[in-house]
């Protein structure tokens, strides 16, 4: 009904070409009754939320056409507070217009809200600056406020005073600085101080701001994730089995003969992989085992459910917001050491080039001999010692490793990527407060079961996704030629890249750009970083590499993964933690009982079973893709709570001067590592003070014969933190440390003036 009202409302719009206010519109379309007045109500808002519509300030409907000077679009809001709009451009030389919104003109929206803003008449240095008219709809996301007192709660960690009035009954049990998780509607309440301030209603009461763990669960609650669950589940999950029954064992292969462990972090709880090895002439035989959570949960749909609207586990610092009641992810269904558990076991025979000439899929029984952690094991491999209790092990390690040279060197072969990611390890006390914070890197055990993972999805995938049945895959599209061309151009102008491959990749990409055929491979990438893996850009270039990267998403149809290069690849290998897995393993479940099922009722009900998730799983896929981007968000978000946290708490240290390096420039100003640890912020205000200028082209900042660019060695001091929005930012920036001593009357006067 609403459908066929939307399209009668807009014909009349296009044919009356009048701006009209609700109570016309109603007449002119013929709307009566109080049915008919419902539905054609919820039309005409719909139209105004989907951008077909605009609503002026005096009531009156316009269609957006080139008379109106308001445009539509979803609002982007920056760290430093600043927003964007994207708006689909009507010139066939550029598909897309980015309005900028300075700070004081965002007028209460939140990123994702959807609104309307008015270009101003003039451009300022190149940019299309615009003013938030109104917020049509605001995201369905919850933000995180802080109670400040007198009914009034404020926006918690985003650069924007955005204030939430309670009526008094919902203020009740609040005190100054308790944390909430609320939405505020979309139109401000009248203030003549000119505050940007909303009714609104609160989800959730999560506890004080200065307890850390609050602040933590209040990030979770905020990005959807919940570290509790419903009775409901938890009775269910309690009433699965603790241990293997001899019923477990039947149609499976027992493997509690072999040598099989596990490899993880030191704080891993959740075990869901385990890998053994021989070997049989110059081939290698690896056994990839996967913990059969399927094999558990895809009789109770509520358990599936509730993994399905959970999306994945998240890892927030030291805390995990799990997929699964701890009772199934940490006890019959995790690989612990020394217990009999239920797996599905990847088994591939691969030869000296890396490639796997056999493989097959089954369902096993194993009984992992050691939990091994990746310290103990890179100690093996790379230091060449022995921890206590790894002595009758060190030979599979040993070869394992060998293996995964081999698989390393034929991925690289194929242009898989490996950009420089960085991640954090924050160690937290009881309390919640950081007590370390350091990076995650790459060594050999690491890149062993990575490796290892990689090659047993890839396996499963080409397995099972070729069958006429549902499967979720693992997608990752390549990147656009234009955009990598913006890039090269950049670098180039930058004095990074400047040799036969950068050239080469350049042309190749105004050339795709030009005749709209071909696309950029994975090998191109590969060859570009390779170029620069031995110089200090190497990071830079990674990260800024990475920022035209498509994410990657979950698929009912294959279309490849770019990034690792592969034609077929799934996610299988966590089903403890991803929902993917579980759903890929619960498919395998039904295709292996078809396979070997003589009964004709049963097969009707597996094949129905396999209909029913057909039908869902592209809704499915959507869903926990947003999760993780989700998911990813949260853990941003914690790493910035915690690094400034760490901060405050090591303020002497971090006052500088210290060495530092350009991750990012833009005309904002830079983004920096500072230690090679903490992300920081240097404002163009401060570049510019001290008589640095902003080349747009080759996104430098210049003074004299210095050049600040992507990858540069810099040294900073003149630290500034904000509480208010997290923000970590230095005020000084010199190539050498002795240049900074110059730096430091101005240093005071600006703090002092900031003190007042």
């Amino acid at each position: 009904m609403e459908n066929i009202l939307e399209e009668k409302i807009l014909e009349y719009f296009y044919k009356c070409k009048k701006k009209l206010t609700r109570d016309e519109v109603r007449k002119k379309i013929g709307i009566a009754g109080e049915t008919e007045l419902a539905f054609f109500n919820t039309a005409l808002n719909h139209l105004e939320e989907t951008g077909k519509l605009y609503l002026d300030s005096r009531g009156y409907y316009h269609i957006y056409d080139d008379t109106l000077q308001a445009v539509q679009g979803t609002i982007y809001i920056s760290r430093r507070g600043d927003g964007y709009v994207r708006i689909a451009s009507h010139d066939p030389e550029k598909d897309m217009i980015n309005y900028m919104i300075r700070n004081g003109d965002l007028n209460g929206a939140l990123p994702n809200d959807t609104v309307v803003i008015i270009p101003e008449a003039k451009k300022h240095h190149g940019h299309q600056f615009a003013i938030v008219e109104k917020i049509v709809k605001r995201h369905p996301f919850k933000e995180v406020y802080k109670y400040i007192d007198d009914n009034l709660l404020k926006l918690c960690w985003v650069n924007e005073d955005v204030y939430i009035k309670l009526h008094s009954g919902d203020a009740k049990g609040l005190v100054k600085g308790s944390l909430v998780l609320a939405t505020p509607e979309k139109n401000p309440l009248l203030n003549e101080a000119g505050w940007n301030i909303f009714e609104g209603t609160i989800s959730d009461v999560v506890g004080h701001i200065d307890d850390p763990a609050n602040r933590i669960r209040a990030v979770g609650l905020q990005y959807g994730f919940d570290n509790k669950f419903s009775s409901k589940i938890q009775n269910i999950a309690e009433k699965l089995p603790i241990e293997v029954t001899e019923t477990d064992l039947e149609n499976r292969v027992d493997l509690r003969h072999e040598v099989i462990f596990t490899i993880d972090g030191a704080d891993t709880k959740d075990i869901d992989d385990a890998v053994s090895i021989s070997q049989d002439g110059d081939n290698y035989i690896l056994k990839v085992h996967i913990a059969d959570v399927s094999h558990y949960v895809k009789d109770y749909p509520a358990l599936v459910e509730e993994a399905v609207e959970r999306g994945n586990s998240a890892y927030l610092a030291d805390s995990v917001f799990p997929m699964f009641p701890h009772i199934i992810s940490n006890g019959i269904c995790s690989l612990n050491e020394g217990v009999s558990r239920l797996a599905k076991t990847v088994e591939m025979t691969i030869n000296k080039q890396g490639k796997i000439i056999n493989a097959q899929v089954y369902k096993s029984v194993i009984r992992s001999r050691k939990q091994m952690t990746y310290d103990a094991v890179n100690q093996i491999l790379n230091d060449g010692l022995i921890p206590l209790g790894y002595e009758s092990y060190v030979a599979d390690l040993k070869m394992m490793h060998k293996l995964s040279k081999i698989i390393t060197t034929e991925r690289k072969s194929r242009g898989s990527l490996d950009l420089d990611s960085r991640e954090y390890k924050i160690t937290t006390d009881i309390e919640g407060k950081p007590l370390s914070i350091t990076t995650r890197k790459q060594q050999a055990g690491e890149n062993l079961i990575e490796n290892f993972m990689i090659l047993a999805n890839k396996t499963v995938t080409e397995y099972y996704g070729y069958l006429d049945y549902p499967f979720i895959f693992r997608i990752h599209e390549p990147v656009e030629a234009d955009d990598l061309l913006k890039v090269l151009t950049v670098l180039k102008e930058q004095g990074i890249i400047h040799d036969k491959i950068s050239d080469m990749l350049m042309a190749k990409a105004q050339r795709i750009k030009d005749n709209n055929r071909g696309q950029i491979t994975s090998q191109d990438i590969f060859m570009l970083l390779n170029s620069v893996k031995e110089t200090i850009y190497y990071e830079a270039v990674s990260n800024v590499i990475l920022r035209i990267f498509k994410k990657a998403r979950y698929s009912a149809i294959n279309l490849g993964h770019f990034g690792l290069s592969e034609n077929d690849y799934s996610h299988f290998t966590s089903p403890i933690r991803r929902a993917a897995d579980l759903i890929n393993h619960i498919i395998i479940d039904y295709i292996m009982e078809l396979n070997n099922c003589p009964d004709q009722d049963r097969q009707m009900v597996l094949l129905d079973n396999l209909e029913k998730l057909q039908q869902k799983l592209a809704l499915i896929c959507e869903h926990i893709s947003e999760k993780e981007v989700l998911a990813d968000k949260a853990e941003q978000r914690i790493e910035e709570i915690e690094q400034f946290q760490y901060v405050i708490d090591n303020a002497d240290h971090f006052d500088g001067p210290l060495a530092a390096r350009i991750l990012h420039i833009n005309k904002l100003g830079a983004r920096i590592i500072v230690d090679d640890l903490i992300k920081a912020n240097i404002d163009n205000a401060d570049l510019f003070e001290q008589g640095y200028a902003y080349k747009h082209e080759s996104r430098t900042f210049v003074r004299k014969k210095q050049c600040i660019k992507f990858g540069s060695a810099i040294w900073v001091s003149g630290l500034n933190l904000s509480a208010d929005t997290l923000t970590i930012n230095y005020a000084n920036l010199a190539l050498q440390e002795n240049e900074l001593i110059h730096t430091r009357a101005r240093q005071y006067k600006r703090r002092h003036k900031i003190g007042q």
